[in-house]
């Protein structure tokens, strides 16, 4: 056999095979076209969709961060300005007027220390470095 026989009869049975499919094919089957196109174009619009909301999402996320951050500071002046009317309030209950440190009121448990516990350095450190 020859190369061109070869290639002859396997043209041949290509030829045989491809007719055997187009009469498989019947008309109501359909090439399936239309239906994947819809399937994907319905997968589509709904990644788009989900995107969009994660955007939306992630921008307002964003700008309530911001506005805590803006806020965060105004919260604190204000909660320290109550605390400092509280303790007024109280002083003026115990028979005085002012803040309880104008009536040598002792500090809250904890923000005091004790002599000569300063860092070197520190304000009212009258020690040398390197000499303890």
């Amino acid at each position: 056999m020859s190369f061109a026989t070869v290639v002859s009869s396997i043209a041949q049975q290509a030829q045989i095979v491809v007719a055997a499919d187009e009469e498989s094919i019947d008309a109501t089957m359909g090439t399936g076209f239309a239906d994947s196109f819809w399937v994907v174009a319905a997968l589509s619009i709904a990644v788009f969709l989900l995107g969009f909301d994660l955007m939306r999402r992630l921008r307002r996320a964003k700008n309530r961060s911001d506005i805590q951050d803006e806020l965060a500071p105004e919260v604190a002046a204000m909660q320290a300005a109550q605390t400092g009317d509280a303790a007024g309030s109280a002083a003026a209950h115990l028979g005085g007027e002012g803040s309880a440190d104008d009536h040598g009121a002792a500090e809250p448990a904890g923000t005091s220390e004790p002599a000569g516990t300063s860092e070197p350095g520190e304000a009212g450190d009258t020690s040398e470095p390197g000499r303890g």
